[in-house]
């Protein structure tokens, strides 16, 4: 039983490629960089927290897609074909699955935290601070 919940945790890491943390990074920069000027000296780190666990979501998220797409191509290819899917080490069902499991996760997440912080923000970025270009 224990290998078996172990096959399916590394196969599931290697999917939403936890070892390679270089896509989430660029999803969680330019938001936090975002953050960061909107806020000005009034830092949120709970903010910053959940937008980056949004960007970790997302980016595995986009990569289970992207697998399932292009899992007979990865197939074909040097570089993809030890991925889950491409290897069948997994099956497409446990992939949608997955799938399924970051996105309700996310979305209920994120709407029941960022409803009204996101909406102050935008009502404030939109009507009271205009963005300026100092030179």
């Amino acid at each position: 039983m224990f290998k078996y919940i172990l096959y399916y945790l590394k196969n599931f890491l290697i999917l939403i490629r936890i070892n390679k943390p270089t896509g989430i990074m660029l999803l969680m920069f330019p938001a936090i960089w975002s953050i960061l000027i909107v806020l000005k000296e009034e830092i949120d780190i709970y903010l910053i927290l959940l937008f980056a666990y949004g960007s970790f979501i997302m980016r595995s998220a986009g990569c289970i897609i992207n697998d399932i797409i292009d899992r007979q191509f990865d197939k074909n290819v040097k570089r993809t074909k030890s991925r889950p899917l491409a290897s069948e080490n997994l099956e497409i069902t446990d992939a949608i699955i997955l799938l399924i499991i970051f996105l309700v996760s996310h979305s209920k997440f994120f709407y029941s935290n960022l409803k009204h912080q996101l909406t102050i923000f935008a009502l404030r970025s939109t009507f009271f601070e205009k963005p300026t270009i100092s030179n």
